[in-house]
């Protein structure tokens, strides 16, 4: 992503398609339809790529992101966001 401010080439990619929600829209709209969520599959989307895609965009090691943490997170959030 810090690269699409200096180069068109991957800042065209980017704004193309919608990589990491593609990729992540079976496993949302799953989690979103078993919690009952009042959350947009964009919004549930955004709950589930946003943290580790911070994590790695702030310079921090992809290894050191704690994915149970994260995903356990994610649910709670969603069964506590209403219908």
């Amino acid at each position: 992503m810090g690269e699409a401010q200096h180069d068109a080439d991957v800042a065209a990619l980017l704004t193309s398609r919608d990589i990491l929600g593609e990729s992540a829209a079976g496993v949302v709209a799953a989690a979103r339809e078993s919690s009952g969520t009042a959350l947009s599959l964009e919004q549930a989307t955004a709950l589930l790529i946003g943290p580790p895609f911070f994590h790695i965009l702030s310079g921090r090691s992809a290894d050191d992101i704690d994915t149970e943490q994260l995903a356990e997170q994610f649910l709670h959030t969603l069964r506590h966001s209403g219908a």
